[in-house]
């Protein structure tokens, strides 16, 4: 019995390796539970000063979101008092980063404005199985980075604000700057602790061990951006 199952799995490799036909998992996003398990969390912090009470962190910055809201980060580690209960709502043992948008008179935020990112690359979700150059598979692999391409591409093209850029991201940009009196580009630099540069370096199909900078021109007023209005390239 044993060297029959033994012969049935080098049989199902061989085809599976011939033909290219290797466990591949898509890619998927932060589940919505993880959403709902944040709003619970944080449903008595409505401002700046009572989100930093609840995770026992000095907030890094924020930048505006629209000319009523503003998005504010705050990097929770692990002797902050609220690291594990964000680590356990989202499924992490990593440092987090936490995202908020508020609005800019100090009124209470919406359900659902706040999110939480590991601080690490999503690039193993985007990473071809990695089987010997036989035949069938280094076609099977490119297709699969097509794949990733097309996947990540449309992620970042749902993404159509300044918030939804950086929840992608998994971090706030790095700088943004006017473009003209009605817009602004916004630039993030992902390295291997920018939860989204796997999703960015997919899109251009980059080497995942890359940095990559990402920027997007953006509406002041809060609109929706324009489609293609992204690019991405290596770089620090």
């Amino acid at each position: 019995m044993f060297h029959s199952k033994c012969r049935l799995f080098a049989f199902v490799l061989t085809i599976s390796l011939t033909f290219g036909i290797a466990a591949y998992a898509t890619p998927q996003r932060q589940p919505l539970r993880f959403q709902t398990r944040i709003d619970d969390l944080l449903e008595g912090a409505r401002d700046k000063q009572s989100i930093g009470a609840w995770v026992g962190v000095v907030m890094m910055r924020c930048l505006p979101a629209s000319p009523a809201t503003e998005l504010c980060e705050w990097h929770v580690g692990r002797k902050s008092h609220g690291w594990q209960a964000l680590a356990d709502a989202i499924d992490s043992d990593d440092r987090i980063t936490l995202i908020c948008e508020l609005a800019v008179d100090g009124s209470g935020r919406e359900p659902g404005s706040c999110s939480a990112h590991p601080m690490r690359s999503n690039r193993t979700s985007f990473s071809s199985y990695n089987a010997p150059p036989v035949q069938g598979h280094r076609r099977a692999s490119q297709n699969k980075r097509v794949d990733y391409s097309k996947l990540a591409g449309e992620w970042i093209g749902s993404a159509r604000s300044l918030a939804d850029l950086s929840r992608l991201l998994g971090e706030l940009p790095y700088t943004c700057f006017d473009m003209s009196q009605d817009s602004r580009a916004c630039e993030w630099r992902a390295t291997s602790r920018t939860y989204g540069h796997g999703t960015v370096a997919a899109w251009i199909d980059a080497p995942k061990s890359k940095k990559i900078r990402f920027q997007c021109t953006l509406p002041k007023n809060g609109e929706p951006r324009a489609d293609g209005s992204c690019l991405a390239e290596i770089g620090p």
